[in-house]
């Protein structure tokens, strides 16, 4: 049995009945407030309470029972109830009236109820990550007030059920308000950012919680307005609200977030690459008798062809002939065309001579220079640097590369999540023509692609065919 009470009474909530001309259930002329119990204990009941006087005055509705009284009420209800972990639901509204009239009856009294439900899953670090979706905010411009008058909240509702979404995210000239029953955050850089109280939104009680929890760990945060375009190129976000705690959005519109833990738990969703692999690139090797080699078809001899390549990045050297490698031992030095091997890295600096792989750690030097083992001036001219971020100016410094491909997972852009094969892109706005959109990638910091719009594919599984991008100078 579930014990609820209702003016002045407690009693089983199935035998709880108010009139039909309550204002409550005529005009939603009603504020109410939800809160948790844990261990039979409200929580931040005095947070709850205070907005719900405040919302009460914000629609001049006066009522017959003092705050002391209705925390008592609370109370009782919570331990009439068997559950250790309840919602609380407390409502009042203006009371019976009887003619129905807009105009309310200053001599009617309030009707006072309250009762409590299960609640079911307790807020956790292990919830399951939520989809959600962004639609223009069509609600009432006082919805920072608690009331019953829910129907827009309800719409919102049913329309994210029937497209299998767990909220949706609301926003009104191109700013975001708040979810259809919760209060957004999101990540940038490190820093926490909400929409400000000032953006017609709803002073959660949790979403106070955590902006105190932030603030005491000493992470940057601000209330302030967040555009649409903000939310979709953050780096997490997050809902919160009373019964759920705190949720981290895995999508917002199947733009997916959090995508590398993604793949790396190599879900089910997909066949996609493992993540590792979008950090791996491999050049062909050819050779010109012993005059030099030729790296992706490049003269590596005459061509100050760079490879560049970041900590945790992969570079694998494949001859195209056996030939190739066992005529020309390909070896890498910390000096230029260093044939005697004085200055060859082995392994403690990443390099396996026996695979051709270097495998780039903080041990690795940051200036490397591959060389023939056995014919000097092969490789004169060519070398691998390895940076914290790429200079898109440092790439295919020739212009030389049209349409590309792009093995990763794009951090900024409209398909923001996307992880696998990205093709039709470009690294010059001019070659993409005049309707565009950009794309950068997790795995490549700093640079920026253009996809020519309607055209191109975003994270498929295999290839195109296209030509492959690699971070080197030359194409």
């Amino acid at each position: 049995m579930s014990v609820c009470y209702l003016n002045g009474e407690f009693l089983n909530l199935k035998d709880a009945k108010i009139s039909p001309l309550d204002r409550g259930f005529l005009f939603g002329d009603s504020i109410y407030e939800v809160f948790a119990a844990y261990d039979k204990k409200a929580f931040r009941i005095e947070e709850h309470l205070d907005r719900f006087y405040i919302n009460l005055k914000e629609i001049k509705l006066t009522v017959n029972i003092s705050r002391q009284e209705l925390k008592n009420i609370i109370e009782l209800v919570i331990q009439k109830n068997d559950l250790s972990n309840q919602i609380i639901y407390l409502q009042i509204s203006r009371g019976y009236e009887e003619i129905r009239n807009h105009v309310p009856d200053i001599k009617s009294e309030s009707t006072v109820f309250i009762c409590s439900f299960p609640l079911k899953n307790l807020p956790n670090h292990n919830s399951d990550k939520v989809k959600i979706s962004l639609r223009e905010d069509f609600r009432w411009g006082k919805s920072n007030i608690k009331s019953t008058s829910l129907l827009a909240n309800v719409l919102y509702k049913i329309q994210g059920n029937q497209e299998n979404l767990d909220e949706i995210i609301l926003h009104d000239n191109g700013y975001i308000t708040e979810g259809a029953v919760s209060n957004v955050f999101c990540v940038k850089n490190k820093k926490v950012l909400t929409p400000s109280l000032q953006n017609n939104i709803l002073p959660g009680v949790t979403r106070s919680v955590i902006i105190d929890i932030v603030k005491k760990l000493n992470i940057p945060l601000a209330e302030s307005r967040i555009s649409v375009e903000d939310l979709k190129n953050a780096d997490e976000v997050w809902i919160t609200n009373t019964t759920k705690g705190i949720l981290l959005v895995s999508e917002i519109d199947q733009i997916i977030f959090n995508t590398l833990d993604w793949i790396t738990e190599k879900s089910s969703r997909t066949g996609l690459t493992d993540v590792e692999n979008f950090r791996t690139t491999t050049y062909t090797v050819g050779n010109s008798g012993s005059a030099y080699y030729t790296v992706d078809g490049i003269n590596a001899d005459s061509t100050a062809l760079v490879i560049y390549a970041r900590v945790g990045d992969k570079i694998v050297f494949e001859p195209t002939a056996n030939s190739v490698f066992s005529a020309h031992p390909f070896e890498i030095s910390t000096t230029a065309n260093d044939t005697n091997g004085s200055n060859n890295i082995g392994s403690p600096e990443g390099w396996d001579q026996s695979s051709h792989t270097l495998t780039v750690t903080d041990s690795t030097p940051t200036t490397l220079y591959p060389h023939c083992g056995v014919h000097t001036g092969m490789y004169t001219n060519g070398r691998i640097e390895i940076v914290t971020t790429y200079d898109q100016s440092l790439i295919d410094v020739e212009s030389a590369s049209g349409g590309l491909e792009v093995s990763g997972t794009v951090s900024v852009g409209p398909f923001k999540g996307a992880s696998g094969n990205t093709h039709m892109v470009y690294l010059r706005a001019a070659d993409a023509g005049s309707d565009y959109h950009e794309h950068q990638f997790h795995e490549l910091p700093g640079l920026t692609f253009y996809m020519p719009a309607d055209q191109g594919y975003h994270g498929a599984t295999n290839s195109s065919g296209q030509t492959k991008f690699k971070t080197k100078s030359h194409y």
